[in-house]
């Protein structure tokens, strides 16, 4: 897969949505396509992760201590919040059928954050939409259909051009 591929692909994962496409080209150079068989597990509850995994093709089951599953699609991310702390995960990753998988490893992403301040607060407003539903989730015991809503970036230019209410 082409770099300006996998930057359209980190485009669609909701905790890149406000990442620039610069940041998202630095994130595609440092990321590995990878392969997992059906029956893989790439994150274990009782671990630590060290990597993350954006879905190019194929399908992940995601479960939290054996309770209802939630599905993992092209174009979404499992294990964004986990590589950025060194606790459990909390939840099992088991591919569904043979997948290909964009893995960026916790080191890559901290590089990426220390050289680059910008792509930090980019990056916290994703995660901040990721955790809402992760929230929103464990309040109703429920797994929806859907993944968090994706916001559109903002131009700053227009934003501070824009008159006050």
């Amino acid at each position: 897969m082409e770099v300006i591929d996998r930057v359209f692909l980190l485009q669609r994962v909701d905790v890149f949505v406000n990442v620039p496409s610069h940041h998202l080209a630095h994130i595609a150079r440092l990321s590995q396509e990878v392969e997992a068989d059906a029956g893989a597990v790439l994150l274990r509850a009782d671990e630590t992760a060290d990597a993350m995994y954006v879905v190019i093709d194929g399908e992940l089951r995601v479960e939290r201590a054996g309770r209802a599953a939630f599905f993992v699609r092209s174009g979404e991310a499992i294990g964004a919040l986990a590589i950025l702390d060194d606790a459990p995960v909390g939840l099992e990753a088991r591919v569904v059928r043979r997948s290909r998988l964009l893995r960026l490893t916790s080191r890559a992403l901290g590089d990426l954050l220390h050289d680059h301040p910008d792509f930090a607060e980019s990056l916290l407003r994703g995660m901040a939409t990721r955790l809402r539903w992760l929230l929103e989730l464990a309040a109703r015991d429920t797994v929806p259909n859907v993944r968090p809503v994706r916001v559109p970036r903002i131009d700053r230019a227009v934003e501070q051009e824009a008159p006050s209410p």
